[in-house]
């Protein structure tokens, strides 16, 4: 498991949030379980469409913990370049801090992905 050895603080350092280890780990947990319903595997790519939130560190330690492959992805391309790519790399789940535009979600659910929000 991921708390195995000393787990420290998470701190976001432009906004001053912060975890302590049982927060995160009970964050972790909760994430496990929703990736878990979504039938994760190991070797299963998921993409990420956010970074620098403690939610960012959050997913990436839950997915790593199913043996799957956390991708992060830059939140300023366009709806073409994401699909590209995501025909390309081939993810289950497509995660956003903020929803895709319906067209760019269909797009990925016609890839056989799922769109989920963090």
């Amino acid at each position: 498991m991921f708390m195995t050895g000393t787990t420290g603080r998470l701190v976001e350092p432009l906004s001053g949030r912060a975890w302590n280890p049982r927060e995160i780990h009970a964050r972790v947990l909760a994430r496990l379980a929703d990736y878990a319903r979504l039938g994760l595997a190991p070797g299963d790519r998921v993409f990420l469409h956010y970074g620098n939130t403690l939610e960012f560190f959050v997913d990436v330690l839950a997915i790593w913990q199913l043996g799957a492959c956390a991708v992060p992805v830059d939140g300023r391309l366009t709806a073409y370049e994401v699909t590209t790519l995501a025909g390309s790399a081939r993810p289950r789940i497509s995660v956003w801090d903020t929803l895709p535009a319906d067209d760019l979600s269909r797009g990925l659910a016609d890839l056989g992905i799922s769109v989920i929000g963090m």
